[in-house]
């Protein structure tokens, strides 16, 4: 049974300075640095990750999404995975958001 469960809402890519980066994968590569920092900073890894919930604002960004989830995959099993492509995110700039729940 696990000991801990964490949920982390809604990582874009916007950098450490405030501003949104301008294209899609860096934006989702950026998201994902997001969630490897989080994780860090509560003792786990992406190995901890159970599901990965990605939201992007156009379905034309769905290879380019694949493409980076392989990258980020390339090291094992990768997690339950949804990916719904929504009319908006919180900012008109923001083409993906991520949500991961970690369990460990």
């Amino acid at each position: 049974m696990p000991s801990r469960v964490v949920f982390l809402s809604g990582q874009i890519g916007v950098a450490t300075d405030g501003t949104t980066l301008g294209t899609f994968k860096e934006q989702a590569h950026q998201s994902i640095d997001n969630v490897e920092a989080l994780l860090a900073s509560v003792g786990m890894t992406t190995e901890h990750i159970a599901r990965v919930v990605y939201y992007v604002t156009d379905a034309k960004y769905l290879t380019e999404l694949s493409e980076v989830r392989q990258a980020w995959w390339n090291t094992g099993a990768a997690p339950s995975v949804t990916t719904l492509v929504v009319a908006a995110l919180a900012a008109p700039d923001l083409m993906v958001e991520i949500e991961v729940t970690a369990v460990a």
